[in-house]
């Protein structure tokens, strides 16, 4: 069975939505689940990219939750 390495982020304010999809654009997500309104789970193809996704997602929103799954 296939993994996938995955970040579990959560925004804590919903006014983040629409930045954190467009910082998306600048990682290799493969696919993102919306557990719910405020968390969402990010799936990557590589530990690598979910590395490099999680340091620039810290670096631009300092106050979001972010979990490696």
């Amino acid at each position: 069975m296939r993994t996938w390495p995955a970040l579990e982020v959560t925004f804590g304010n919903p006014r983040l939505v629409d930045a954190v999809q467009a910082a998306l654009l600048d990682y290799n997500v493969a696919a993102v689940d919306e557990t719910s309104a405020d968390t969402w789970r990010l799936f990557f193809n590589t530990t690598g990219d979910r590395a490099q996704a999680e340091l620039g997602l810290r670096r631009e929103f300092p106050k979001m939750e972010i979990a490696e799954l």
